[in-house]
């Protein structure tokens, strides 16, 4: 994916030095026209940013010895221009390498953001696929925390309790399984894992045989319950060659 930084994007690396080029060229020529007269030195840190973002350390520093060579090049020869040119060169590499870390933090800065965002699309098309498969189960699944509160249900859950969609979300599951803490006890008793059949409610308050699957967990905010909860007259009713045994009372 191209990093988006604008003119120093890695697209625009041969424009870039090109204009660096053109304009060190123009201002030398620029210093011979008018002589020292005018001082034209520091236009040289225009085509030294330009570059800055498209070289490395070392070619960055030789470009500044040739850019203050070149601004020393129309000047006279004095007793401070040695020290005229240390200033100059000094003030040049301090520039770019500034300018060099920035772009270089920037394009990182934008690498991580898209990286972020294609994780980000991963993991909301895997949940949209998860979600798909979830509520496509011929079972009701349905997570309960320890003091009964339904955490998670899957659209057939609200199907089987005859409730609209979401409406689980926060009800104990003792009001559609009140059965629960028989059930809960003997989970305790057959290593965290047991299936049964027992009854259970719909919202009209009819009742139904279900087949019911419970594993626990520990987590840190306590105890967790997975259940698999089928309609037992349904799939009698769906047999072939079967008859319904319970009716709803």
């Amino acid at each position: 994916m191209a990093n988006k930084t604008g003119w120093y994007a890695e697209r625009n690396r041969g424009r870039c030095l090109a204009v660096a080029s053109a304009c060190i060229i123009f201002i030398a020529i620029a210093e011979w026209y008018f002589g020292p007269d005018v001082g034209l030195g520091f236009a040289y840190l225009v085509p030294l940013i330009l570059a800055a973002a498209f070289l490395n350390r070392l070619q960055l520093i030789s470009l500044a010895l040739v850019c203050t060579a070149l601004s020393q090049l129309f000047l006279p020869a004095e007793p401070e221009k040695w020290a005229r040119v240390a200033f100059a060169l000094g003030a040049y590499i301090l520039v770019a390498l500034i300018v060099r870390e920035m772009v270089t933090y920037r394009r990182a800065a934008h690498a991580h953001v898209d990286s972020l965002g294609s994780e980000i699309k991963l993991l909301q098309e895997a949940g949209e696929r998860t979600a798909k498969v979830i509520n496509s189960c011929s079972a009701g699944l349905l997570l309960v925390s320890e003091s009964g509160e339904i955490i998670f249900s899957n659209a057939t859950a609200h199907r089987i309790f005859g409730v609209a969609p979401g409406a689980l979300a926060g009800e104990n599951i003792a009001v559609y399984l009140p059965g629960l803490a028989e059930l809960q006890n003997a989970n305790g008793q057959n290593n965290g894992k047991i299936t049964v059949e027992c009854e259970g409610r719909r919202c009209d308050g009819r009742r139904f045989p279900a087949l019911v699957s419970l594993s626990s967990c520990d987590t840190a905010s306590g105890k967790l319950f997975a259940m698999v909860v089928m309609d037992a007259e349904a799939i009698i009713a769906a047999a072939p060659g079967r008859r319904t045994t319970m009716s709803d009372q």
